[in-house]
């Protein structure tokens, strides 16, 4: 569940990109698709993996 400043704060945001005024109840909806999406791709990468990129990108600098 989103607090009531955060819908807020995704109106605003929302109406910013788009220049279009969405309700609370949309912004709701929205917001927790958002978080839901996020989640599903999100993930932590392991500390050798995160070496190993840092390790590759260095050497092509």
């Amino acid at each position: 569940m989103l607090s009531p400043e955060a819908i807020k704060e995704y109106q605003e945001l929302y109406f910013k990109k788009y220049g279009e005024k969405i309700d609370s109840q949309t912004a709701l909806d929205l917001g927790i698709k958002l978080i839901n999406f996020t989640a599903a791709i999100y993930r932590p990468i392991p500390s050798k993996e995160y070496k190993d990129m840092d390790k590759h990108e260095q050497k092509h600098q």
